[in-house]
């Protein structure tokens, strides 16, 4: 695999990139490349627009970076790149976090709470919650084993319904109506 270090303002972005890249990932992003480099380049077709890699090309931006790590994807159909640039957002959804293996990789960085928001891209209540977490599996988005009662308030996107939710499983409608 050819990688060459090339000018940021010659990679372009695809204009339907149909991820929509956060601010927060962007920052994370950012603070990654700034602590450790880029250990992935950016994936171009043969006219120097992005396959894969938009956050990265983003970060760098905001870092004032005036050169990027560039692999060129030679030889691929136009349906392959659209498939890959698919591909490669879709699979990393797929992946789920061991929660009892991830609070000890973090127990084993050397950092205070603040740093490892910083090296790591968790925030700090994801972390207190990962690693203060009973050794059930239970990750940042459940709540259930933490032992306190979480409320939360739902609203339907399609007919607008409203509700009330807590960890404990109750549910009640905002407007009780009988």
């Amino acid at each position: 695999m050819k990688i060459t270090m090339t000018p940021i303002d010659k990679v372009l972005p695809y204009p339907g990139n149909p991820r929509v890249i956060s601010e927060p990932a962007i920052s994370k992003v950012a603070a990654s490349l700034k602590e450790y480099g880029f250990r992935q380049p950016i994936v171009v077709d043969e006219a120097g627009v992005i396959i894969v890699g938009h956050t990265r090309l983003a970060g760098a931006q905001r870092l004032g970076l005036k050169m990027v790590p560039v692999h060129v994807a030679e030889g691929l159909t136009k349906h392959q790149i659209t498939a890959y640039r698919i591909a490669d957002n879709r699979t990393g959804e797929e992946a789920a976090w061991d929660y009892d293996l991830l609070a000890n990789e973090l127990g084993s960085v050397d950092a205070s709470m603040e740093q490892l928001q910083s090296l790591t891209g968790f925030d700090a209540g994801e972390l207190k919650r990962i690693i203060d977490a009973p050794s059930d599996d239970a990750g940042p988005d459940d709540f259930s084993s933490f032992g306190e009662d979480t409320a939360t308030s739902h609203q339907c996107p399609k007919c607008g319904y409203e509700w009330n939710g807590s960890s404990k499983g109750d549910v009640s409608p905002v407007d009780d109506v009988t």
